[in-house]
């Protein structure tokens, strides 16, 4: 497991984390050990590029946390493993069937997307440069811009949303708001399109 923190460290994003369990960590001797389990019991949180959180075992904001709030709206088999500041989801759908695939919530479209690749490949992937290509479409760079400071459970409401036309043409505005409140939002207007 102490490959992981290796591939943080030489990642070219910026990967922050915290280590809840360093026993369970210095103990686990599998190399490749990356499924949602061996992460979430390891670590509180990560982040990457300060826009994506996956979810740990931090008894505020983690796994279980989360996955209370996605429950109560979807499917309870599918298990949320992380969301990114714009409202984005990550799932592994059917979890609780043996499903492996993670799917994302994109809010630039309001579709499920499979990227038809497992959580273990999941976690190799935010240490890629391919990573930072798949928020190209994002304005991370404005929002870096204007020093806007998040907590643990909070992400950001651009107006104009991000799948309008309108968004396309001006300046968002950015409020912070709590995850679930965002989330709540994101799934009235997906029901209604």
């Amino acid at each position: 497991m102490k490959n992981i923190l290796i591939k943080f460290e030489t990642s070219n994003n910026a990967i922050d984390y915290r280590i809840d369990n360093e026993e369970l960590l210095n103990g686990d001797n599998c190399e490749d050990t990356f499924d949602v389990n061996s992460i979430s019991e390891i670590f509180g949180y990560i982040t990457i590029n300060r826009y994506l959180k996956i979810l740990g075992n931090d008894p505020n904001f983690g796994l279980k946390w989360a996955n209370n709030i996605y429950g109560n709206s979807y499917d309870k088999t599918s298990l949320l493993v992380a969301y990114d500041i714009f409202g984005g989801l990550f799932v592994i759908k059917d979890y609780q069937f043996g499903g492996e695939q993670i799917w994302y919530f994109a809010p630039d479209t309001m579709n499920w997307e499979n990227l038809e690749i497992t959580y273990k490949s999941f976690i190799k992937w935010i240490c890629t440069d391919e990573f930072s290509l798949f928020y190209s479409d994002f304005p991370i760079e404005y929002i870096y811009s204007q020093s806007i400071k998040i907590e643990k459970d909070e992400v950001l409401l651009i107006y104009p949303y991000l799948w309008s036309k309108e968004y396309k043409t001006g300046v968002p505005s950015i409020n912070v708001i709590p995850f679930k409140e965002l989330f709540e939002l994101n799934q009235d207007i997906y029901r209604q399109l």
